[in-house]
This record gives structure tokens, sequence and C-alpha cells, in this order.
């Protein structure tokens, strides 16, 4: 499958981790090839956004379109034309 252009939305939690910028144009084959690319342009965010062991960090959501991630078959879900994908953290406090 041909790379797919994706728009990459962060939350503003996570932007705080890249100078207040929210969207990246990022390219791909699969969620997990667009998060790469993501993070070759923001180093910054991966250990915000994946684990030691490359997964999701469990308080971060990733929705594809409008499709939540854990439903599509994870990371390595293929991309399917151009798409959106946006990353949500957690926020908690009391």
């Amino acid at each position: 499958m041909p790379e797919q252009e994706v728009e990459v939305h962060i939350s503003s939690v996570l932007a705080m981790m890249t100078g207040g910028r929210k969207d990246f144009k990022c390219s791909g084959t699969s969620v997990r090839d667009a998060f790469e690319n993501l993070f070759s342009q923001e180093p910054s965010l991966r250990v915000h956004i994946m684990d030691e062991n490359s997964a999701v960090r469990q308080h971060v959501l990733v929705y594809v379109g409008e499709e939540d991630l854990r439903w599509l078959g994870g990371l390595d879900s293929e991309l399917n034309g151009p798409t959106n994908i946006t990353v949500l953290q957690a926020v908690s406090g009391g």
C-alpha cells in the first residue's frame, strides 16, 4: 500500500512539549508509520505517547478519523486514504 498523507493533531497538554504546535503533516502506510514520522519531527513527543514497549501509553487516546485506535487493530492498522489522527492525553488532578 502506498504511503498516505495524514494530519496528526495533538492535545494542548502535549503541545506544551512542542512550543505550542498542535498540527503536523505526516505520512505512512500505518498508524505506527505516521507516529514514527511525527517523532522524527518532534522527538520529545515519543516518551509522552509511547511506552518502553513501543505501545501507546495507557493514559493516551488515539483516534483515526472518528474511530478509537484500540478498536481498529492497534498501531499496525493501515491508513486508507488521507485521514486525521488525533492524540489526546488524559489529565488528572485534584
